[in-house]
């Protein structure tokens, strides 16, 4: 093969490369608290997903599902994550200026927290998005649930 059938070959070969998915068993639980069995686009999420892709079946044609329809879903025996509305600090971290400015800007939203452990007493959840990963504590105390501030690592 000569090299220009090499470079139009190389040149070619991204459009007939098809995006992957990868498929694992799981489930979602809806708003009303119907509980949908079937399998979860696994990826590797560079920040918190604010949808997901599911099927009721492996050969079932796959559909969104996000914030305004579930509040929880697992790959099971690989992630979990529930919604929650917290408050999402906005300032950069710089670590050439520890220190420098204090965490007082953020806004308020509906996301998906990543959980990393539960506990008896409390709830460790992660967050990441464009701007720094977040660590939040979930504490269970008296029937009610309260949010710590980003917890720094």
């Amino acid at each position: 093969m000569n090299k220009r059938h090499s470079l139009l070959l190389l040149l070619l070969f991204p459009l007939f490369s098809l995006p992957q998915s990868n498929y694992q068993g799981g489930y979602a639980v809806t708003l009303k608290g119907d509980t949908l069995r079937g399998y979860i686009n696994l990826k590797e999420w560079g920040h918190n997903p604010k949808d997901i892709s599911f099927k009721p079946a492996v050969n079932d044609k796959a559909r969104q599902l996000g914030l305004s329809e579930i509040n929880y879903f697992e790959v099971t025996g690989y992630a979990r994550y529930r919604q929650y509305r917290v408050a999402i600090s906005s300032n950069a971290v710089d670590i050439s200026a520890p220190g420098s400015a204090a965490d007082t800007a953020s806004e308020t939203a509906y996301v998906f927290l990543k959980i990393l452990q539960t506990g008896k007493n409390a709830t460790l959840y992660a967050y990441r998005d464009a701007v720094k990963e977040r660590v939040k504590l979930l504490f269970r105390q008296r029937r009610s649930l309260t949010f710590t501030n980003d917890v720094g690592y």
